[in-house]
């Protein structure tokens, strides 16, 4: 039980921070709760964050509402500064920045990879605000937060305040629609890739470096709508490395295509990572296939765990905004009207009266479809 479990780690911190505990045991617990930062259950991590913000509001609230009037009294409030650092330390705005994205918490990513920047700049004495400039691995993670937060305006702002590189005037490109030189820009750096990669050098790097401008030629195809392109490119392209990266895509450009054989071939593709889910292209996926082979029991099968994956990773995205929450709400609905879809199909199989006739199920998907268009 997370809330229980969460309840009861916050009294025991407040008692810690209080008690005569020894700091370096402090450290060991706080270590231990980074740890938990890695796992793959996002209740597990939520519940982390939780505990990292009670420690931030218990530190404002000592520097700002504790008076202090003896020298006894700045002792104490010495002695509570130093047992809240202990503890917080190990948790790094770093470690928090990586699990909320895992998470999908993009707002607390961007608010501690801020801190973390702001931190980092004042340890080296520079003031972060004069001339600003970031690297490129945290102009491209700015930019991936902003992305997914819906903030154009952030996303184009950290590209220019990051280096002038291929990658940035790439996403620059992405960002303003312009997917014809995007995948120009790709192409450009998959060549340079593969030729450094035959030459030997940084070949790991080259690999990952690799992946990564497979996928963004991918979606460009895909968003200009070039769903064969994209299934050609990912047959020729994909090998034991690409091949995780890539299954999302062939997944959606097959069932775009409705192509059933080329579907079954995508989604029999190996997973990103063990401890993942699939992704929700691949449910979608799986749950078209099965309506297309009219297998009612592997599509209830399917939409109920995606229905049930979807829904743990909207309650952290509402957390924030309906803007973040959107597009995980959008993606019950798809669920939805396919098990709508579903039934329909099997009170006209069954011989009960329809509530649809044939012509009236799509002017209903049209009723339904124009529901789900954003407001903001």
């Amino acid at each position: 039980n997370h809330a229980l479990a969460l309840f009861l780690m916050q009294h025991v911190v407040n008692d810690l921070l209080s008690s005569n505990t020894d700091p370096a045991d402090l450290g060991a617990l706080s270590a231990a709760l980074a740890g938990l930062l890695s796992s793959p259950k996002h209740e597990t991590a939520q519940a982390v964050f939780s505990l990292v913000d009670d420690m931030i509001q218990h530190q404002e609230h000592t520097m700002v509402n504790i008076q202090v009037s003896r020298s006894v009294d700045v002792k104490t409030k010495d002695k509570l500064l130093n047992r809240i650092d202990a503890l917080r330390r190990p948790l790094t705005n770093r470690a928090v920045v990586s699990a909320a994205m895992r998470c999908g918490a993009h707002a607390r990513a961007l608010q501690f990879l801020e801190e973390a920047i702001v931190e980092e700049a004042f340890a080296k004495k520079v003031n972060p605000f004069d001339n600003p400039s970031i690297g490129e691995e945290d102009c491209l993670l700015f930019q991936a937060i902003y992305r997914d937060l819906d903030e154009p305006d952030g996303v184009l702002g950290s590209l220019r305040i990051g280096p002038a590189t291929a990658t940035t005037r790439t996403l620059q490109l992405e960002q303003a629609g312009r997917w014809q030189d995007a995948q120009a820009c790709y192409e450009e750096q998959l060549n340079r890739a593969m030729t450094t990669g035959a030459g030997g050098a940084r070949a790991s790097h080259t690999g990952i470096r690799r992946q990564d401008i497979t996928c963004g030629l991918i979606r460009c195809s895909q968003n200009m709508r070039r769903f064969e392109s994209s299934l050609r490119l990912i047959r020729g392209m994909a090998d034991e490395d690409t091949s995780p990266a890539l299954k999302p895509f062939a997944v959606e450009a097959a069932w775009q295509l409705s192509s059933w054989d080329r579907l079954e071939e995508a989604l029999s593709l190996p997973a990103a990572a063990p401890a993942e889910a699939d992704g929700f292209q691949a449910s979608l996926g799986h749950a078209l296939l099965a309506f297309h082979k009219s297998d009612a029991e592997a599509l209830s099968s399917v939409l109920s765990d995606a229905t049930l994956e979807v829904t743990r990773t909207v309650a952290s995205a509402a957390r924030e905004s309906y803007t973040r929450a959107y597009q995980h709400l959008l993606k019950l609905h798809v669920l939805s009207d396919i098990a709508w879809l579903a039934d329909c199909r099997s009170q006209s199989s069954s011989g009960a009266q329809p509530k649809f006739g044939p012509g009236e199920v799509a002017a209903e998907l049209l009723v339904r479809a124009g529901q789900t268009v954003p407001t903001y």
